[in-house]
């Protein structure tokens, strides 16, 4: 009897595992990268980065059909080149990420690809990766909240602006906009791993929500950076 009862539970055993194997199989039939890394690389003058992914049916027989292709956010675009795959076909996707002007450091986003392989239905992500190392960067978070401004009322926020590199920084083209001040003259120099806090000032005309912006140009030798540090927040009467 005991015999019996252990023969039964081996045979379960490996019926369990032939299932496993067999939805494992199922699950894995579109092929897809799980990390497209450009690695550590300056802003792209586009302000954008593009690139083509190859994604391919890895099973053995089964058209392989491509649902959905489906950014995580407005900034990525996904789009394959054909969206049926025979046994062992390959295609492209052609992937866009933009980079925003107050981008810097670790940037991930991702791509979700729904696909039907036979009768099984399958979610996949696969994680866009860069790290974008501007001439300049801005801290502590890379923008400026000014919340209960007043009309007619001076608000004041400070930012701290910092040149991690080896060779000096050239700060020039300074452009506040929109009801903003800051005490950042042009010609500015920032020495390596030099740090100059930034005194912005606000004054509101009426309330409501608001935004604006400060630019500038960081220069070193033969290359440059756009930066932009964005200002929001709220003004009450």
């Amino acid at each position: 009897m005991i015999r019996f009862i252990f023969a039964i539970t081996a045979l379960l055993g490996a019926s369990l595992i032939v299932g496993a194997t067999t939805l494992g199989t199922a699950l894995s039939a579109l092929e897809v990268a799980e990390v497209h890394d450009w690695g550590t690389m300056r802003p792209p003058k586009s302000g954008y980065l593009e690139t083509d992914l190859k994604i391919r049916n890895r099973a053995a027989e089964g058209e392989l059909s491509i649902l959905e292709v489906k950014p995580g956010c407005g900034c990525t675009t996904a789009e394959p080149v054909r969206r049926l795959l025979g046994p062992g076909e390959e295609t492209t996707v052609h992937v866009k990420l933009n980079i925003s002007p107050t981008q810097n450091g670790l940037l991930q986003r991702n791509v979700t690809f729904r696909s039907v392989h036979g009768s099984d239905t399958t979610t996949q992500t696969m994680w866009l990766k860069v790290d974008v190392a501007r001439l300049v960067t801005v801290g502590p978070s890379g923008f400026v909240a000014i919340n209960g401004a007043k009309v007619g009322v001076v608000s004041e926020a400070v930012v701290t602006i910092m040149n991690p590199g080896d060779a000096p920084v050239t700060i020039d083209n300074v452009k506040p906009e929109e009801g903003l001040l800051v005490d950042l003259p042009n010609d500015v120099v920032l020495g390596p791993k030099e740090s100059r806090q930034l005194l912005l000032k606000y004054t509101p005309v009426k309330s409501g929500t608001f935004q604006s912006n400060v630019r500038f140009t960081a220069r070193v030798k033969d290359e440059s950076d756009e930066i932009q540090i964005p200002a929001y927040g709220t003004t009450i009467n």
